[in-house]
């Protein structure tokens, strides 16, 4: 999880126009969280979670993959932090996001 505004949220962005989703989860780690994964295999869509449009305009989409790491992802930050189940479910957040989280999680 990635530290933002006095909360806990998901690394991740916007699709910039023509680019391919497996282009933009590489540029949104990096940019995010300053790793750069090399998957060895193909990523599955394990989950899609389509918001509708909030007040703001804004239509949220979360695409979720699933993929095995050899070792777990050293970032030096205190803005990132590996969150379980129990943490993510004290955070203050939509109770929708924290079930989508927990779901995959778990």
């Amino acid at each position: 999880m990635l530290s933002a505004e006095g909360s806990w949220d998901l690394p991740g962005g916007r699709m910039e126009y023509g680019e391919h989703i497996l282009e933009c989860l590489h540029r949104e780690l990096r940019e995010e969280l300053g790793i750069d994964v090399q998957f060895k295999t193909e990523l599955k869509v394990v989950r899609v979670y389509d918001y509708t449009p909030r007040a703001d305009g804004v239509h949220r989409l979360y695409v979720v993959y699933a993929y095995n790491l050899d070792e777990k992802i050293q970032v030096k930050s205190e803005q990132v932090q590996w969150l379980n189940a129990d943490m993510v479910r004290e955070l203050k957040h939509d109770e929708n996001w924290k079930q989508m989280i927990l779901n995959f999680i778990s």
